[in-house]
């Protein structure tokens, strides 16, 4: 077999090299050979295996190989390899170079081995090559020159290493290195990722987005603008509303990363557990103006303005990451107040869109938290709508343990976020979710209104839920943009409505009496227009309201506070 290698550095083309003057045995291992790279500026030239021992900063220009070999049918074949990147184990002695199209080598002291894409057989090589330490009239075996061959332990590292050069999925827009720079984000560099949607084959409407990922789960967004690769991974996937018109605010595990363009390797960006969270339309409605929100934020099928229409494609873009999130590295762009643009401004249409689906191990759920209320199974529920259940959440006030009085809630409560209301009435367990907490008035005999409404962040949220005795199993409840809001009073005040005071108010329609001597006095109804179809429990028979407590008016059992998150 004759062989000549070259490798190429930016500014430098295969000129045709140094003819390696070999011939093979008759059992096709090859003879001596002096084999050469060209580095472009990097170095004059080394030796294809100086790989084992070269200081590895001198070949930051090397990108490629040109290969060429005759076989022994007398065919010329040619080849030009892009490389991905180079692994090597110093102390074993044990390179392994891998190529963007697939192909891979593996090299020690004795020879190397040139493997086919995709090659997982054991001795499945395109050719084999003699090394310095090559023993003339050894076998192969003794000289490693296939893949059986090799001794357990070195083994052992190359198959690990050839893990590293996991296959990139069928249709996927990103190239190899690139997808192996997001599986090392997402912590598993032998993670087979699927490709469910790209708007290039797939079409740019929203529909066309929902109809190829479906209830996939987790995900990972990568969009693509001029130079820039960035994205956003989400651990709940796409849920749109069970009523098309309206909108779906829920909790996922949220982190953004960039590929290229923006810091000198990729990188990931995490951003804090308040701002993770999706706003999703459904495919009549409106998630702020756009088909669909992302905490961090980047908004898909962006309408301009927040209380406008989505723009009819999803390409249009609206992202924006508060410069605190983002590591001292970053080199992109940032806005007027210095806040990260990772699509090179705020607006832009993207080039290309791409939903990528992560391999889901179903994690048990944590237990729940120490002094809680909940069994286990209502744990679980509740940890399903708040759409992970590996949250941890810390209880921190029960009626039972703590005192009955608005003040005893509050000292308990404090200022946490996002927070949990659980009550418990008879048969029936339903309760509150409020993003923001509890903000008391600064006036302590006044009262604060605070809403999620089209100006507050995407994570901004207040939904109802119940997880026993009205529904078959525990369900969500949400309301308008509009109708998720807080009114909270101040410890010497009370907030008035139709002629009734209270303390709190929590979305539609929740209200904890005060200044009664026992806040477990509390009303709830749900207008008609939200109660999912599938509720079975009391209601209105004037207004048809669903009653989650059994009556309109609740003397709980039981009241709790958890936090979310911590």
């Amino acid at each position: 077999m004759m062989l000549l290698w070259t490798c190429v550095g930016t500014e430098a083309r295969p000129t045709g090299g140094t003819t390696a003057n070999e011939s093979t045995n008759a059992d096709g291992r090859l003879t001596s050979t002096d084999q050469m790279m060209s580095t472009g500026k990097a170095l004059d030239a080394i030796q294809i295996f100086d790989f084992l021992d070269i200081d590895f900063a001198d070949l930051y220009k090397v990108e490629a190989v040109y290969l060429e070999f005759m076989t022994t049918s007398g065919e010329r074949i040619e080849h030009f390899y892009k490389i991905a990147h180079v692994s090597r184990n110093r102390d074993a002695r044990f390179v392994e170079i891998n190529f963007e199209s697939g192909e891979f080598m593996t090299m020690s002291e004795y020879g190397a081995n040139l493997y086919a894409a995709g090659a997982t057989e054991e001795g499945d090589t395109i050719a084999v090559f003699k090394g310095p330490a090559f023993q003339e009239g050894a076998s192969n075996e003794e000289n490693m020159l296939v893949n059986e061959t090799v001794p357990a332990g070195l083994r052992q590292l190359q198959v690990h290493l050839r893990g590293l050069q996991a296959s990139r999925p069928n249709g996927t827009s990103l190239s190899a290195s690139e997808y192996k720079s997001l599986l090392g984000l997402l912590g598993n560099d032998t993670t087979e990722l699927t490709s469910l949607y790209r708007m290039s084959v797939h079409g740019s409407s929203y529909g066309d987005l929902l109809d190829r990922v479906g209830d996939a789960k987790p995900l990972v967004f990568v969009v693509k603008k001029d130079k820039y690769v960035f994205g956003v991974y989400i651990s709940a996937g796409i849920q749109p509303p069970d009523d098309p018109t309206s909108s779906n605010v829920y909790g996922s595990d949220v982190w953004w990363f960039s590929l290229a363009g923006h810091f000198p390797q990729p990188t990931k960006i995490d951003i804090d557990r308040a701002e993770q969270a999706l706003m999703v339309g459904g495919r009549k409605g409106n998630a702020n103006g756009a088909n669909m929100g992302i905490g961090g934020t980047i908004r898909f099928g962006d309408g301009g303005t927040v209380d406008g229409q989505p723009a009819a494609d999803i390409r249009s873009c609206h992202q924006l990451t508060l410069g605190d999130y983002v590591p001292e590295e970053y080199t992109g762009v940032r806005d007027e107040y210095g806040d990260v643009v990772l699509g090179g401004s705020d607006d832009f249409i993207a080039d290309e869109i791409e939903v990528l689906e992560v391999p889901y191990t179903p994690v048990p759920s944590l237990p729940p938290p120490s002094g809680t209320s909940l069994s286990a199974s209502e744990y679980e529920g509740l940890l399903g709508l708040l759409g992970n259940a590996t949250t941890r959440l810390t209880s921190l006030y029960r009626t039972s343990l703590h005192g009955t009085t608005y003040d005893d809630l509050l000292d308990r409560v404090g200022d946490a976020k996002p927070i949990v209301f659980v009550i418990r009435a008879n048969k029936y367990v339903f309760g509150a979710f409020i993003s923001e907490g509890i903000q008391l008035p600064a006036d302590p005999t006044d009262t604060n209104f605070y809403s999620c409404d089209i100006f507050s962040p995407t994570s901004c949220a207040v939904w109802h839920f119940s997880l026993a005795g009205d529904f078959p199993r525990p369900t969500k409840i949400e309301f308008d943009r509009e109708h998720q809001s807080v009114w909270v009073a101040g410890r010497e005040g009370s907030i008035l409505r139709d002629g009734e005071r209270g303390g709190i108010e929590i979305g539609r329609d929740l209200w904890f009496d005060q200044p009664a001597p026992d806040m477990r006095s509390c009303v709830q109804f749900t207008p008609p227009e939200y109660v999912p179809e599938s509720y079975t429990g009391e209601r209105d028979e004037l207004d048809d309201d669903g009653w989650l407590g059994g009556s309109i008016r609740v003397m709980a059992d039981e009241i709790e506070v958890l936090q979310v998150g911590q």
